[in-house]
C-alpha cells in the first residue's frame, strides 16, 4: 500500500501486508506527529441472538491513559481500554445510545454519569467526548478512539457500522 499527497511523487506511507481469503480489514491510517501508521483490524461476522448487534472499540488514541466506555442505558461496556488496543465483540441490545468516553475508572459499579463527567466512589473523571451510537441487529458497531491530550477536544469518538456477510 502506498499513501502520496496530492502529488504522486510525494509518498507518505509505503507498507505491504497479507490479505486472508474470506476475511474482512479495517485498515486505519494515523498520524501521530512523528509518521504515519497503518493499523490493520480483522473485522469479524457478529454472531448474535435476537434483537442484539455487536460492539467494540479501536483505541487509536495517542499517550493516553486507558479509557472506559458507557453507553446509556447500559452502563460501562468497555473498561481501561488501552492505546492501539482492539477489544472483543459484545453484544448490545439493538437501539440508539450515547456513548461516553473517560479515562478508566477503579470502580466495577455504581457509576454516576452527568454531561461532562462520570463518578464512582471518590472517582470523578471528565467525559472527554460523547457520540451518538445506533445498534442494530446482527449487525458490528465499531467506536474508532482518536485523539491526543492536550488538544481540543482530546478525544474523539467515530462510530462505524459493518455488515459482514
Amino acid at each position: 500500500m502506498v499513501v502520496c499527497t496530492d502529488q504522486w511523487n510525494n509518498v507518505v506511507y509505503r507498507d505491504t501486508f497479507a490479505f486472508g481469503a474470506g476475511m474482512a480489514y479495517t485498515l486505519a491510517l494515523y498520524n501521530d506527529k512523528r509518521e504515519l501508521q497503518m493499523y490493520v483490524i480483522p473485522e469479524a461476522r457478529c454472531n448474535s441472538w435476537g434483537r442484539n448487534g455487536c460492539v467494540k472499540v479501536v483505541n487509536l488514541m495517542e499517550y493516553m491513559n486507558p479509557m472506559d466506555i458507557f453507553l446509556t442505558n447500559v452502563g460501562r461496556v468497555f473498561r481501561d481500554v488501552t492505546r492501539s488496543e482492539v477489544t472483543g465483540l459484545r453484544q448490545v441490545q439493538a437501539g440508539t445510545y450515547r456513548a461516553y468516553v473517560a479515562e478508566g475508572m477503579p470502580c466495577f459499579s455504581g457509576f454516576t454519569r452527568r454531561d461532562d463527567y462520570i463518578s464512582c466512589g471518590n472517582s470523578r473523571h471528565a467525559v472527554l467526548d460523547s457520540a451518538f451510537v445506533t445498534v442494530r441487529p446482527g449487525i458490528l458497531t465499531t467506536l474508532y478512539l482518536i485523539g491526543r491530550p492536550f488538544s481540543t477536544p482530546p478525544a474523539q469518538i467515530i462510530p462505524l457500522n459493518f455488515d459482514i456477510a
